[in-house]
């Protein structure tokens, strides 16, 4: 997922945007939901490593019965972590995205 991430960093270009990004809680993901889900879809497009790390992202959450939201709150978390240089914690990022579901119910 690195090098997708490191292609939508790339693609997003604005600092100001991606610092916002970067520390942005999980409830402001709507706010940047268009600009992500953009820029990911032109590097899945350019970048077949990209397109093959996401599905199977996307194959393994479904296959755990996560919801279109879940995975995109994960994904979101995800690549907040690789802005910040710091661990990914799947768990985390699950049961946060979970609660953030949850609350929209």
């Amino acid at each position: 997922m690195e090098i997708c991430f490191e292609g939508v960093q790339s693609r997003i270009k604005s600092d100001s945007v991606l610092k916002k990004l970067a520390y942005s809680p999980i409830e402001y993901y709507a706010d940047f939901a268009y600009i992500i889900n953009t820029a990911v879809n032109e590097e899945s497009k350019s970048n077949s490593i990209c397109s093959t790390a996401l599905n199977e992202f996307l194959l393994e959450n479904n296959n755990n019965k996560n919801s279109i939201t879940v995975n995109n709150l994960i994904l979101f978390q995800q690549f907040q972590a690789y802005l910040k240089h710091e661990r990914f914690n799947y768990s985390k990022a699950l049961d946060n995205a979970l609660k953030y579901e949850a609350k929209r119910k």
